[in-house]
Formats: C-alpha cells, structure tokens, sequence
C-alpha cells in the first residue's frame, strides 16, 4: 500500500471514530431576559452507540451563580435491544438578579465524562434603561 493509501484510509478510520465519539451540546431559552427570569437549559447528547454506555448518565449542571446540582443516573438495569438511551435532558433555573453567567452541562458515566458543554445568558435588571438592562 502506497503511503498516500495508507494515510487516506487512517484518515477515514481517524473520521469514523470521531463520529461515534458522544458530544454533549447546551441551548439556553431565553439567552437574553430581565431579572428575576426563569431560564430553560436543555442538554443534548449526540453521537456514540445506544448501548449502556451511555445509558443514565449523571447529569450535572453549573449555574455561573455560584451553585450547581446533580442528577443522579438512577434508572432500571439495561436491557440490549430495548432500553432506549435518553438524549435530552432539559431543566429550568432562576437567576433573582442582574448577571452573566456562563452556564455549564457535565455528563458522566461512572469515572468517564461523556461530554461537556456551556452557554452565556444575559440576565439584565427590570425596568432599565439600555438593551438589556444595567448590571447591578
């Protein structure tokens, strides 16, 4: 096999596996809103294989205020073939007051992370002048 063969076709594997490697992406509605304001964040998990390996993974969730919380993984034994792998998980959190945070998702598995991801929202104060509010 000629070197330009060889590097085509670990090229190709290198591409393969990068595709089935699970990425985790953050979405944030609103982004922008006045304080106090109720974000929705909604987590999505693509790539890698339905199988246990990326099944009730533990969520956890950085909120850029200071606290976080986690989700336990706390789900039936899987079955192969006909447990599904859930791949949205979705929650909301309110921010009191003007900020900027930038909020983050952590999925893990056991020791493994599976994926992370974050998201900048503008929280602006009620009632101020400017686009979004004065930050104090």
């Amino acid at each position: 096999m000629s070197p330009n063969a060889l590097a085509l076709c670990l090229g190709v594997v290198a591409e393969a596996a990068a595709a089935t490697e699970p990425k985790v992406s953050l979405r944030a509605e609103p982004r922008v809103s006045q304080a106090p304001a109720r974000v929705v964040f909604t987590a999505l998990l693509s790539g890698g294989e339905d199988g246990e390996e990326l099944y009730c993974p533990d969520v956890e969730w950085v909120w850029g205020d200071g606290t976080r919380s986690v989700h336990e993984g706390s789900c039936p034994p899987y079955k192969l073939g006909e447990t599904a792998v859930q791949r949205e998980f979705t929650v909301q959190h309110e921010y009191a007051k003007p900020t900027r945070p930038r909020v983050g998702v952590i999925l893990r598995k056991g020791k493994r992370t599976l994926g992370r991801a974050d998201v900048h929202v503008i929280i602006g104060r009620k009632g101020a002048s400017g686009a979004y509010g004065k930050w104090r």
